[in-house]
């Protein structure tokens, strides 16, 4: 007993000495930059290309990137102001070298500029937007983890962009945060992240807490006519690595279109791009003179107008689709399930669609539905239900149901690009069916006169009774013979 309790004691005044070492190492260690990994994004600027209506082009440098976003579709004077072949945005945006060196609770501060040049937009309003984070090692531009810390500016702004709101007017700004400490071995990576036309492009500079020096990368290094690195993995996956829900996808972009998953902040938001996976509970916005078309692999369509969100549902994608919407959509739907309807809840009311194409409206005070073709059971959230059918809309604010009111198909899709006015054109082309010909009435040869039965007629009369007489008595006889 006395020999187990002096090894406890030996062991407990050696146990501090141990220890003291290692935490004398970790309370001198700091944050070293040890490697830098480029993200040009070529492949990305190459789908988006792809898009037969716009054209988008990066040049990559460390500390400065600019995109530039073209129209390359037919001219359309149709639109107000008209669509313009070969209008175009450059926007560039700039930041300042990271330090090589972070110490235990040192703040850091970058000077981040972003602007706009070669503007000849005429119709389309492309935007962009830089900003700087701390997060995982191998998190790249346009990515985030929930664990990400934003450098941001005195009036607490991190995400600084450019766009017609603000007239283009260009942005400099000094942002600053204080890294967390790490243990030894650990690695963080400081992300500068630059997006405009959905296409993200960026730095991420990978510091370890260590404490031996180390030389670092030169991040003035021009990486522009090297080869890309090996994948880190390569432009990691924005929400989850499981590849998006495989029934949606994105049919067309316009304008600025911004996803991020519906429970994180706003700041969270990237720039969507058309090969995009999208995931449940996924939040799409469209700004001012954007849109997107959601496309379903039933082949349901939903054309999002500007200024609109909405939260895709995939787990019960053949229920509702649409979890949430503030805006304007166009619907079209291709099938129906189970009892051959579906439900879309808005703010004020809950629309029940039974057929196919219609538009939803809702501000937060005010839901509209507008029919264009089929049936759509309108339940305001004070109870009741209105039944519409073609050309019938209804409106409801708090709650309440006003009447159903006729309205002009056309005047309403005059207010919808030429593309879904174009589509709703086909739809109803392909439901309407031809009229049937009215048989013509019959023309007599001589409406005043009797033709006298002829001859052949009257043989006929007789030559029938005669028969069934004839066929009767042989049937009689034959039962006879066999009793």
């Amino acid at each position: 007993m006395a020999k187990k309790l002096c090894a406890v004691l030996v062991a407990a005044l050696l146990l501090p000495l141990l220890l003291t070492p290692l935490a004398s190492a970790n309370e001198e260690a700091a944050w070293h930059l040890v490697e830098i990994i480029d993200y040009p994004n070529a492949d990305r600027f190459a789908t988006s290309s792809q898009n037969p209506s716009y054209d988008y082009s990066g040049d990559y440098n460390r500390l400065s990137f600019s995109i530039t976003q073209t129209y390359v579709g037919k001219n359309d004077n149709s639109t107000t102001p008209p669509k313009v072949n070969g209008e175009s945005l450059t926007i560039t945006a700039r930041s300042s070298a990271p330090p090589s060196v972070i110490k235990r609770d040192e703040k850091v501060e970058l000077q981040l500029s972003i602007a706009v040049g070669n503007n000849t937009q005429s119709f389309f309003t492309f935007n962009g937007g830089v900003k700087a984070y701390f997060d995982s090692a191998n998190i790249g531009p346009g990515s985030a983890t929930s664990r990400n810390q934003t450098l941001e500016a005195a009036d607490g702004k991190s995400f600084f962009e450019v766009n017609k709101q603000t007239g283009y007017a260009s942005v400099n700004a000094t942002v600053s945060a204080t890294p967390r400490a790490g243990s030894l071995g650990n690695r963080m990576g400081l992300v500068i992240s630059f997006a405009a036309g959905g296409v993200p492009m960026g730095t991420t500079y990978i510091y370890e807490w260590r404490t031996d020096a180390v030389a670092p990368p030169d991040p003035y290094e021009d990486t522009s006519q090297q080869p890309e690195p090996e994948p880190q993995p390569p432009y990691p996956p924005v929400f989850n690595p499981e590849g998006g829900c495989p029934d949606i996808r994105f049919g067309d972009l316009t304008g600025e279109v911004n996803v991020k998953p519906a429970s994180a902040d706003e700041d969270e938001y990237v720039f969507a791009w058309l090969t995009m996976p999208l995931h449940h509970d996924d939040m799409i916005r469209t700004s001012p003179r954007s849109g997107a078309i959601l496309s379903w692999s039933d082949m349901t369509t939903f054309v999002m107008g500007e200024e609109t969100i909405a939260v895709i549902d995939c787990e019960a994608v053949y229920e509702n689709k649409l979890k949430y919407f503030f805006g304007q959509v166009w619907i079209n739907f291709k099938s129906m399930v189970k009892d051959g309807s579906m439900e879309i809840e808005m703010a004020q009311a809950v629309a029940g669609i039974k057929g196919t194409t219609l538009i939803l409206q809702c501000d937060g005070t005010t839901s509209t539905v507008k029919v264009i073709e089929g049936t759509v059971e309108f339940r305001p959230k004070s109870g009741g239900t209105l039944t519409l059918t073609n050309g019938q809309m209804v409106s409801a604010t708090d709650g309440k149901a006003g009447e159903v009111q006729p309205f002009n198909i056309d005047a309403e899709l005059a207010k919808w690009d030429e593309k879904t006015q174009q589509m709703t054109r086909d739809i109803l082309a392909t439901l309407a069916t031809p009229a049937e010909p009215i048989p013509e009435p019959p023309q007599p040869s001589e409406p005043t006169v009797a033709e006298p039965l002829k001859p052949k007629s009257n043989t006929m009369m007789f030559v029938i009774p005669v028969v069934l007489l004839g066929v009767l008595g042989v049937a009689f006889g034959f039962k006879k013979s066999r009793g």
